[in-house]
């Protein structure tokens, strides 16, 4: 395949989009991305507007969203805030598996005190498969990126800041050093979103399938 022909690009301006117009790219993305690209400018604009520029701050707005959506979509969604069993990251920061329901109720493992509707041990597929990473060095966003070229996920969603300008230490833009190192020929769907690191900067959404 050639990279060029399967790979869209989109770059929202705070400035000129305060309101997410996301009318004209409905044709290049499946609707669920269309969701998740709203709520990370929404994510962007709510922390920026409220001053917010702490990592942990925008993690959680983040774990909670694509939470929120999962369980819309009828996934089993980790990590699981409030049931406590897995309460951490499983595999990596967010994912989201199609597992067979349950009307007894099946316990996450043994040791657990909650019950859930789903048995995670009868999991059909990872649907999706998100990394995030606010740090702007290359080998912090490469470490994290190439986890997710390693996920048979339907979706691999990767987050990372988008600087105002080249940084110095920085070779490429963060879309470009992901879209080098991942493996040719594998058929695999990605999602990267540049959440700004300053109001007046972009929110740059890249899609490709390699």
């Amino acid at each position: 395949m050639n990279l060029n022909e399967i790979h869209k690009k989109v770059i929202f301006s705070f400035q000129k989009d305060f309101h997410l117009q996301l009318d004209p790219y409905v044709k290049d993305f499946a609707q669920i991305e269309i969701k998740i690209i709203e709520e990370y400018f929404n994510l962007s604009k709510s922390c920026y507007g409220r001053n917010i520029k702490y990592s942990r701050e925008w993690t959680k707005g983040e774990n909670r969203f694509l939470t929120n959506i999962g369980n819309e979509e009828d996934y089993l969604v980790f990590p699981q805030e409030y049931y406590g069993t897995f309460k951490g990251g499983w595999l990596f920061d967010v994912v989201w598996v199609e597992a067979e329901k349950t009307d007894n109720e099946t316990l996450m493992y043994e040791k657990a005190d909650i019950k859930q509707p789903y048995n995670w041990k009868k999991t059909k597929r990872l649907v999706l498969a998100c990394e995030s990473e606010w740090h702007t060095a290359e080998n912090e966003i490469l470490s994290d990126f190439f986890k997710l070229t390693f996920a048979s996920a339907d979706l691999r969603l990767f987050v990372y800041t988008n600087p105002v300008r080249k940084l110095p230490h920085a070779k490429n833009h963060p879309s470009e050093l992901c879209k080098d190192i991942c493996p040719q020929d594998r058929n695999f769907n990605y999602l990267l979103i540049g959440v700004p690191n300053s109001i007046k900067n972009n929110l740059q959404v890249d899609k490709f399938i390699i």
